[in-house]
């Protein structure tokens, strides 16, 4: 079963292809995703990877959260589904 792996306070010049040299060696990656503001088009210091293998994604987890990369200390854990995350509160 797949799982994704959230990353934080990644350069905001990471490339896809950086992260999958960086995560490449835990297995099989489905999907990369690097965050985009959708108002500014600018990359934000976050973003995803899909792992096919759940064992995989806890052992990059495992190796990863806390070591630095590009000059950054990575904040790296397990995604939250959007169906598991509480809704938003809103500002009214």
């Amino acid at each position: 079963m797949s799982k994704n792996v959230y990353f934080g306070n990644l350069s905001l010049e990471t490339t896809e292809e950086e992260m999958r040299n960086l995560v490449s060696e835990f297995g099989q990656i489905e999907l990369i995703k690097l965050i985009i503001d959708r108002q500014t088009g600018q990359r934000l210091d976050f973003g995803f990877v899909k792992f096919d293998d759940e064992d995989d994604s806890i052992q990059c987890i495992k190796k990863l959260d806390g070591t630095e990369f590009k000059g950054q200390k990575l904040d790296v854990k397990e995604a939250i589904d959007h169906e598991r995350r509480p809704p938003r509160k809103t500002k009214y």
